[in-house]
């Protein structure tokens, strides 16, 4: 299981640093017991007792629902920080992490689009975890367990990675209208942030 004091599970991961925003679609999961889990973990090591922060789902023929699990001290009992547990949402059961500075906030969807609110935790909380906030580098990737040691379970997954960046911009020294002779040049500026940066040009809503 990935609960209480110690895990065992599968773990496939990558390194990140600094903020992110992960997103994982969970398309089915083989219930060898109700408390079958697959989602997005993030973790401080793949130490059976790290500290952590899990958002799974559970399989339709289980509990069939979203939770939220966190570990804020390693070696030490994690807890379930959901308030609710929606429905998950078979074969499309959307989880998303996302870290800003030292909060974890968590979404669910069922289309990978639009996305609710599920849980969020100030892992620099004093009152919780004790043990200090999690570190800037942590280890996030897709975690599985059947909960059973002599059952083994799989899940389909997709799309895992991280969520498309936006991008603001911002026209300056542009009036709202403008009159140049034919072929005249003419200049503004633009600034933007985010990345893939792409432009495309238009008169009278045609390239």
């Amino acid at each position: 299981d990935i609960w209480n004091a110690a895990d065992a599970f599968v773990y496939a991961y990558t390194t990140e640093a600094g903020d992110f925003d992960y997103k994982l679609d969970v398309k089915s999961l083989t219930a060898a017991s109700v408390w079958t889990k697959c989602g997005i973990d993030v973790r401080v090591s793949t130490a059976v007792g790290s500290q952590h922060v899990f958002a799974p789902v559970t399989p339709q023929a289980g509990n069939n629902f979203y939770a939220a699990s966190y570990r804020p001290i390693a070696d030490a009992a994690s807890f379930d920080g959901s308030t609710t547990h929606p429905a998950a949402t078979f074969p499309n059961s959307w989880i998303r992490v996302q870290r800003v500075g030292n909060v974890f906030t968590l979404y669910i969807s069922p289309d990978g689009v639009t996305w609710t609110l599920h849980d969020t935790r100030n892992t620099d909380d004093a009152g919780t975890w004790t043990a200090g906030p999690m570190p800037p580098t942590v280890l996030v990737g897709i975690a599985t367990t059947s909960h059973d040691t002599s059952i083994t379970t799989t899940a389909v997954v997709s799309d895992f990675g991280t969520m498309p960046q936006t991008i603001t911009a911002i026209t300056t020294d542009l009036p709202a209208t403008l009159t140049r002779s034919l072929n005249a040049p003419f200049s503004f500026t633009i600034g933007a942030s985010g990345y893939p940066i792409k432009c495309q040009w238009q008169k009278d809503g045609v390239d």
